[in-house]
């Protein structure tokens, strides 16, 4: 892309879990990041040892 870094939305399925409208920067063809951010609304975690991603719960935390 001639070292244009370009920001847009798409939506994203990964094992079946689907979400819509997720930020993303398109750079360099072929090259697939999934940022944190994505991993935590899509309720996943990287399993560094089996080297793959989990399903995790999610809790809502209160200050009270």
């Amino acid at each position: 892309m001639c070292g244009m870094i370009l920001l847009g939305e798409i939506g994203v399925e990964i094992y079946g879990i689907r979400d819509t409208a997720k930020p993303v920067v398109f750079w360099e063809e072929d090259v697939y990041i999934l940022g944190t951010v994505n991993m935590e609304q899509l309720g996943l975690v990287s399993d560094p040892i089996q080297k793959r991603l989990k399903s995790v719960k999610a809790f809502l935390m209160n200050k009270n």
